[in-house]
């Protein structure tokens, strides 16, 4: 049967550091090891005659359940949710740890601890498929119960065992990471945490390097102080047996969850600092409300974008940079962040109580939770910050973000006797020029390239369907004409209404970067999505400009009286 070790911190805290002095987000399999070795030698008297025989455990037992250890890496770690919650404790933040070193001055980073919540998601989960023999099981139990801490001593820890059955492992397999199987793709990497993990020999690797420490035994501490920072500490170097293990998020191929994209969102609410009347007027706290222009979006969304970017710093996730270094655009993952400006007009659903306007971050589906995290952690810190796209445009202060927009709940609900339809605001810019058909019998239309729009944001739900996998040899333009007629077909998930082009004096507003060669054509219509596919109120973007401020697509409600039998408006020819 499955074996699984749990860990719940009971002050909610978790500080601790790898092997490099980091600060970590998670205790590894690695750090669970060497406080498994602690206690054998503490509590149960590994190597001390006086000890086995108060424990009645004996050296070979202890051996044996930690030599399973090494050569049984944990199949699977169920990590806990730490997404920045303003509505419950379920939170995840730095913050100085309650200690001073008085012959140093610690950095910040090295000062500091994470924040878990205290629900039943909140626990630490290292999972086998196949549980040690009983004996070893049993040991393995209680020697977990017998650790105080992980970490350091200020995040106390309790840590069970438990056996579950075959058809409930892995536990919770939404927020749980598989062991990886060396995949190399792009997908693969995005998603995958590396943790370290004990080896055969590494028991061994860390009692010599105890001895080399503490050679005899250690003379009292004198009495003028010293204390703790004075103790001598085993180094960081004992990794010679310790290996680096890739666990990975596995992709569903659940076609309900692929049909949204982006399923949580950040909100950031936004307000203008109003500009004084007159010299003379100096007032602080004169705010404004923010009514953005449609020309003004994209460039707002552009601003927010590169201060999350900046604020990130060195290794901020490419699904936020949009940038993925060689690698083929087939296997880059269908959407990055997507940012869209909410304005107070919208039908938002008056059950998220957001302070609108503000900015919606649209979180990719298969972003990893540690990346996830980590924008909320920078999302946090913008509180108060204030922002601007140019010397001439309006100034913003940005408000407490929160963290716990369901965008499948994002808009109201469908009135009675209504039937709902979509409609990208501002504009769903074209994404390519138009495509010969490969045929000739065929013309490339708004229509085509609203389609074309459409499969690429639902890429990997298109890729899963009946129609099978595409060629990746296949030319681009026949590619992109197979993704159009799967979009069009009387069995596709979506219907595409009156689509037509669509123009502004300055085109350039409604885009940041274009194809070299592209003409920036606006395009408009009304879409309509199978009921069955569960979109009725889901946060979605189509267009080039769909990740940054374009091209999201707002609930149009018509009465049914207005729709044919087909679901078509009647006043569409």
């Amino acid at each position: 049967m499955p074996f699984v070790i749990s860990a719940g911190f009971l002050m909610h805290t978790y500080q601790g550091a790898d092997d490099t002095g980091s600060p970590e987000c998670y205790p590894s399999p690695e750090r669970l090891y060497k406080a498994l070795v602690s206690v054998a030698y503490g509590a149960f008297g590994f190597h001390s005659a006086y000890g086995q025989r108060e424990s009645g455990v004996t050296d070979t037992q202890l051996e044996s359940a930690l030599r399973w250890l090494e050569s049984n890496p944990p199949d699977w770690i169920r990590l806990p949710l730490h997404m920045r919650d303003n509505r419950r404790s379920s939170v995840i933040v730095y913050r100085n740890r309650g200690s001073r070193n008085r012959n140093k001055a610690k950095s910040v980073s090295a000062m500091s601890s994470v924040a878990y919540g205290d629900t039943e998601n909140d626990t630490l989960l290292w999972q086998w498929e196949q549980e040690p023999d009983p004996e070893t099981a049993g040991l393995i139990s209680c020697m977990c119960w017998e650790i105080p801490y992980l970490g350091e001593a200020c995040t106390p820890v309790r840590i069970t065992t438990k056996t579950v059955d075959a058809s409930e492992f892995p536990v919770d397999e939404q927020h749980s990471l598989n062991i990886s199987d060396d995949d190399l793709s792009v997908d693969g990497m995005s998603s995958m945490l590396e943790f370290p993990v004990p080896w055969e020999g590494h028991l061994r690797e860390l009692q010599q390097g105890y001895s080399s420490v503490y050679p005899r035994k250690p003379s009292k501490l004198p009495k003028n102080g010293g204390g703790e920072e004075q103790k001598a500490l085993l180094p960081n170097t004992l990794v010679s047996c310790v290996r680096h293990i890739g666990y990975i998020r596995p992709k569903t191929e659940d076609e309900r969850a692929l049909l949204h994209p982006w399923s949580q969102g950040f909100f950031i609410p936004a307000r203008v600092i109003a500009e004084p009347t007159n010299s003379a007027d100096h007032a602080p706290g004169r705010y404004e409300e923010w009514e953005p222009r449609e020309s003004t979006l994209v460039s707002w969304a552009v601003a927010m974008h590169r201060t999350l970017i900046r604020e990130w710093g060195y290794g901020a996730s490419p699904m936020l940079t949009g940038k993925y270094v060689d690698v083929d655009t087939a296997d880059r993952p269908a959407n990055n962040v997507a940012i869209q400006i909410l304005t107070s007009d919208m039908p938002v659903s008056p059950e998220l109580n957001l302070e609108l306007p503000g900015f919606l971050l649209m979180i990719p589906c298969d972003m990893p939770v540690e990346e996830t995290g980590m924008l909320a952690d920078i999302c946090t810190r913008l509180q108060g910050r204030r922002l601007f796209y140019s010397r001439r445009s309006q100034t913003l202060e940005l408000g407490a973000v929160d963290t716990t927009v369901d965008l499948n709940a994002l808009w109201s609900p469908v009135g009675k006797g209504y039937a709902r339809l979509w409609a990208p605001y501002p504009l769903c810019m074209r994404e390519t020029r138009r495509i010969p058909d490969p045929s000739g019998a065929r013309q490339w239309g708004a229509r085509e390239s609203i389609a074309l729009a459409v499969a690429h944001v639902w890429r990997d739900y298109c890729n899963t369907s009946k129609a099978g996998r595409e060629d990746s040899r296949a030319d681009r333009e026949i590619r992109y004409w197979q993704q159009v007629d799967q979009v069009l077909s009387e069995g596709s998930f979506v219907r595409i209404f009156g689509a037509d082009t669509e123009t502004r004096t300055h085109m350039s507003d409604y885009v940041h970067k274009t194809q070299s060669g592209n003409l920036l054509v606006g395009l408009t219509a009304l879409l309509s999505f199978d009921p069955r596919c569960g979109l009725d109120r889901s946060a979605m973007t189509i267009g080039q400009s769909r990740h940054l401020g374009g091209g999201l697509l707002v609930p149009v409600d018509v009465a049914k009286q207005l729709l044919d039998d087909t679901g078509k408006p009647k006043w569409i020819r």
